[in-house]
């Protein structure tokens, strides 16, 4: 058995790239860090799409919205209710979205369900953003 050696990241403090990071539930766990150390960067742009299915499941809400560097956006498989979330799954066109298209300008980091981090890691390579600018950490060994 091997597991996480908390380099995770790493890479977001050493480009100048804007930081796009895309969790799945739990996943959120290595941004928190992330978002704290962003707090530290002032002028840095950094983003977080965290998807969750439904606003109940939103782990550590208050503190990542809190973060003054970090633009959140949460996506919510069942959000009808909640018009202040974006509804379904997160996606490349959802990312595209809020990124007014400038998705090869970015750094990615991607942590979740592996069918998530698989899923997205091909749709970012579709869009032509080169793997050396995607880095994952999945849930399983």
């Amino acid at each position: 058995m091997d597991g996480p050696y908390g380099v995770f990241g790493r890479e977001a403090f050493q480009t100048d790239r804007v930081i796009v990071m895309l969790a799945g539930g739990i996943g959120v766990t290595p941004f928190r860090r992330m978002a704290a150390e962003f707090e530290k960067c002032s002028g840095r742009e950094a983003y977080l799409f965290y998807g969750n299915p439904d606003v109940d499941d939103i782990a550590h809400r208050e503190e990542l919205e809190n973060a003054d560097q970090v633009d959140v956006t949460h996506v919510l498989n069942d959000a009808p209710r909640h018009r202040e979330f974006e509804k379904g799954f997160i996606t490349a066109d959802l990312i595209r979205k809020h990124l007014a298209e400038r998705l090869v300008e970015c750094e990615f980091f991607l942590c979740g369900p592996p069918a998530m981090v698989t899923k997205l890691e091909a749709a970012l390579r579709q869009k032509q953003v080169p793997p050396s600018q995607i880095h994952h950490e999945l849930f399983s060994f």
